[in-house]
């Protein structure tokens, strides 16, 4: 993994430094338009009791490119919003630019950094929101799966919302909340013998210094890793990367409380049941750092993709994250707010 560091020494802020250095690697590459693949962009804000996830994806899909916009708020207690297909004569995605358009769902760059516009059909979700990147970002590229093809992805860790807006059943300014952003794409294709867990982290009322990511790619029995990592970002730095052997991941317990599944399927006689634990683990030492993170499962909301013979189920988790330790002399013991992303295929 890399970080992609500022080329504009020149730039009036760090903000826009990072703004810039977003924009430079953080386009669509569109491949799935002419070839197989998978890409999707992903945003998340992050409050106390309060979550807004979105989602624009490309995939190949019967021959012909497929989009899908899935925008959903948590407000504590449970999710609403869902996801739809956006037909291609309604699709505007082009390689090399980050504006992309999937009906009344679009992302623009803007000087500021990410403008989202969401007014997408028959979800009962509707914002309109700024996010301006506040940290360096983060890079992996030729991660191979197996049986499937590589993959590649740049994370964001942490955005301001710049001026925003929520209107569901309720309606919510979010200016000033932090936010995240992951960028993902490649050859591979959902459904192939791989499963993970994502999640990230953030304070909760737009203040303070820390943002945490960690992830861990297996295959689909999570009986062997592919790929692990923990990120901790301090103020606009990348304060410590740890791979591989340097990590201890573990699964405590078992999720048990509601899941919205889009779309709303007639369950009977499929199996829906996600693999996600109440508490994802991680144990992080390297030299003198170390690390343990612990990111609980909240309230869900789960996409279900149909692949081949398959029903891939991604669930999306509303989290608790402690974060204790000490990196570089410095101690932490932080309670974050963020997602725990579990995929099932």
């Amino acid at each position: 993994m890399s970080t992609l560091r500022s080329m504009w020494p020149g730039a009036p802020s760090p903000a826009a430094a990072w703004t810039h250095a977003a924009h430079a690697a953080d386009w669509w590459r569109a491949a799935p338009l002419s070839a197989p693949g998978v890409e999707w962009m992903h945003f998340v804000v992050v409050g106390a009791d309060f979550r807004l996830l979105v989602n624009l994806s490309l995939r190949r899909e019967g021959g012909g490119p497929v989009g899908r916009a899935y925008v959903a708020v948590w407000d504590g207690r449970e999710w609403c919003g869902g996801a739809h297909r956006v037909p291609p004569d309604r699709m505007e995605v082009r390689a090399g630019r980050v504006d992309a358009f999937f009906g009344e769902v679009s992302v623009r760059a803007v000087a500021d950094g990410y403008a989202l516009r969401l007014h997408p059909e028959g979800t009962g979700v509707d914002a309109e929101l700024v996010l301006q990147p506040e940290a360096a970002p983060l890079a992996a590229s030729h991660l191979r799966l197996p049986d499937s093809g590589v993959f590649h992805w740049l994370a964001v860790p942490r955005l301001r919302v710049v001026r925003g807006v929520v209107r569901a059943p309720w309606s919510r300014d979010i200016s000033g909340l932090y936010a995240y952003h992951d960028h993902n794409w490649g050859s591979f294709d959902l459904g192939g013998d791989f499963a993970w867990e994502w999640s990230f982290a953030l304070p909760a009322d737009g203040e303070g210094r820390l943002a945490v990511m960690m992830m861990r790619v297996a295959d689909r029995a999570r009986t062997r890793t592919l790929v692990q990592g923990l990120a901790l970002w301090r103020d606009e730095q990348l304060w410590r990367d740890f791979r591989a052997d340097e990590l201890t991941f573990s699964r405590e317990g078992r999720h048990r409380g509601p899941i919205h599944r889009t779309p709303a399927l007639d369950v009977t006689g499929v199996m829906l049941a996600a693999s996600v634990p109440a508490r994802w683990n991680c144990r992080a030492q390297g030299g003198e750092d170390e690390l343990d993170v612990v990111a609980s499962a909240d309230g869900a909301t789960q996409l279900l993709i149909p692949a081949g013979d398959r029903l891939v189920r991604i669930t999306e988790c509303a989290a608790t994250v402690r974060v204790r330790g000490g990196v570089r002399g410095v101690r932490f013991d932080e309670s974050l707010c963020g997602m725990l992303e579990v995929l099932d295929g």
